[in-house]
């Protein structure tokens, strides 16, 4: 008896020993998912732009919680279907005007990162997102989130209606409800602008191609300001507008305008004439009588087309639930509203 009770204490105290000195479990990694939108790659693959499909950008916070620096990058993630199928991430270097690019970088030992992951998916679907600091390497410890890829929203066709909407207030005197919706650009401001460029493709037209009387020149500002909305009116009713999407990103989504405008040499060179004396000079004092007929000749003047295969691009940043329209940046592309005015002026395509 005194036997069996000695081996059962000492079962006792070497369960008790193993118990205190196994090694506590220390997680590889952990994640969280911080928020996420749709996107458009530069280089992304037409059957995933079809209906029910996208690219969901995941902005995610990754912790290498391993005692070793770690390569943290696209192989680190992916999703895994209900059926267990596996969605690979998908790389996305830079596009456009922006500096958006998806994660890859050195984590140090116990360091966090915050940055964006992307991966094509199915719209409405939920998913497992699984992160491993070691690439998913045989044996090797794989943490998770569950995602539903419907939480997220795709705010590319909202960037379509603000730039339609800018371009039907400001450049075509049309009213669109979804200027106020979609839109943070200052409306008078910017039909100012449009103002503006018309004066100047008015002066460069006028000035260049047709000898004055004197040197005085007239206020090309004040004549754009007469003809500014028949103007409009006329590239609405008989001109076309197009907007594609080219690229996106979280914060930024470049449109390309394909145009059909009224050319300003056609609508100009008729009533310059009429103001002309008989040494066929410019008579500045008649072109506002002249402009008067201005309505008349612009619905027949001749129509100019943009290039087909190269639309006019147009950049626009996100605010909110907002669109800032052809937000200023170092490329000349995008440098200013005025840039793609000139098309609406009849000036040639840029």
């Amino acid at each position: 008896m005194r036997k069996l009770g000695c081996i059962l204490i000492g079962s006792v105290v070497m369960l008790f020993g193993w118990f205190i000195y196994q090694p506590h479990q220390v997680h590889a990694a952990s994640l969280t998912v911080v928020s996420g939108q749709y996107i458009r790659p530069i280089d992304a693959a037409a059957s995933q732009l079809q209906a029910g499909r996208g690219y969901l950008a995941l902005k995610v916070t990754a912790k290498n919680e391993t005692a070793k620096a770690r390569t943290i990058d696209d192989r680190s993630f992916r999703l895994r279907a209900t059926n267990g199928d596996t969605v690979q991430a998908f790389s996305v270097i830079s596009g456009g005007a922006d500096t958006f690019k998806t994660i890859s970088q050195k984590l140090s030992a116990g360091g966090s990162l915050t940055g964006y992951i992307c991966f094509p998916v199915t719209k409405q679907t939920p998913y497992q997102l699984e992160y491993s600091a070691q690439n998913f390497k045989k044996g090797t410890e794989v943490t998770s989130s569950t995602i539903n890829t419907g939480d997220y929203r795709d705010a590319n066709e909202t960037a379509v209606k603000a730039l339609t909407a800018f371009i039907d207030e400001v450049l075509l005197n049309q009213a669109n409800p979804d200027y106020q919706t979609y839109v943070t650009n200052d409306l008078a401001a910017n039909q100012k602008i449009y103002n503006e460029q018309l004066a100047a493709t008015l002066r460069e037209t006028i000035s260049i191609g047709y000898d004055f009387v004197d040197e005085h020149e007239p206020s090309y500002q004040k004549l754009a300001e007469q003809i500014s909305d028949q103007l409009k009116n006329a590239n609405r009713q008989r001109g076309q507008t197009r907007v594609v999407i080219q690229y996106s990103s979280p914060t930024t989504v470049e449109l390309l305008l394909y145009t059909t405008t009224v050319e300003n040499h056609s609508y100009t060179d008729p009533l310059v004439k009429k103001a002309l004396n008989q040494d066929k000079e410019v008579v500045p004092t008649k072109l506002p009588a002249a402009f008067n007929q201005f309505e008349g000749v612009v619905q027949t003047a001749e129509l100019i087309h943009s290039d087909p295969e190269y639309g006019l691009p147009v950049r626009l940043v996100q605010h909110g639930d907002k669109w800032q329209v052809a937000a200023g940046d170092d490329s000349w592309r995008f440098n200013d509203s005025a840039k793609f005015f000139d098309v609406y002026t009849g000036a040639p395509y840029p």
